[in-house]
């Protein structure tokens, strides 16, 4: 393909699926790819190395939307992942897995070492709540951020810009068969809500 803009793959209440296979892209290298609608799921295929700006999933549903990455390919993005945060309320849930196309392998590579965020966040905006923003990427070979020592964040259920700003805030992220994460912040767990204990895990696969 040659097209140049973003990319959406579902859209509001309708599911959607994009298989990229050898000479494919997704886009524009600069641009952000938007897996699942407000109310739906997207399924992604990537038999190719691909590389994109922005990968973010802010929908509300109960199913799960899913990144399958080729056995030796990278699915490479430059700056920000964004996974949940695009709602405040009660039961706001955002779930996604991340795999190889065989158990095992794969690679997701998140930033270039200069800064950018990583977050797997919902906030239910009160002291009660069952939100939930899931990350599963058991399956998947390799997971690297790299926003370099200086500045970047990596924040699991810890509000929208991973700083423990929100109340409520609830994130789950189940990590690769290796993984290497370097940024200046990681938050994991972490709301300014006043009496209300945020659900959180980091969990090694």
């Amino acid at each position: 393909n040659a097209y140049t803009g973003n990319t959406s793959v579902g859209s509001g209440a309708t599911a959607g699926t994009l298989t990229v296979n050898a000479g494919g892209t997704l886009g524009s290298t600069s641009g952000t790819v938007v897996v699942g609608g407000a109310t739906s799921i997207g399924t992604l295929n990537i038999n190719t190395n691909a590389t994109i700006s922005n990968l973010i999933d802010n929908g509300n549903t109960t199913n799960t939307s899913t990144i399958t990455i080729g056995s030796t390919n990278t699915l490479s993005v430059g700056s920000n992942f964004t996974l949940g945060g695009g709602s405040t309320g009660a039961a706001v849930k955002t779930l996604m897995n991340i795999a190889g196309a065989t158990a095992g392998t794969g690679s997701l590579s998140i930033g270039t070492g200069s800064g950018g965020s990583f977050i797997v966040n919902n906030t239910a905006g009160a002291n009660t709540g069952t939100d939930v923003a899931q990350l599963n990427l058991t399956n998947l070979g390799n997971f690297t951020v790299n926003f370099g020592s200086a500045s970047g964040v990596v924040g699991i259920g810890a509000g929208p810009a991973g700083d423990g700003t929100g109340n409520g805030t609830f994130g789950n992220l189940t990590l690769a068969a290796n993984n290497t994460i370097t940024a200046n912040t990681l938050n994991v767990g972490l709301s300014n809500g006043g009496a209300n204990a945020p659900v959180s895990f980091l969990t090694f696969a």
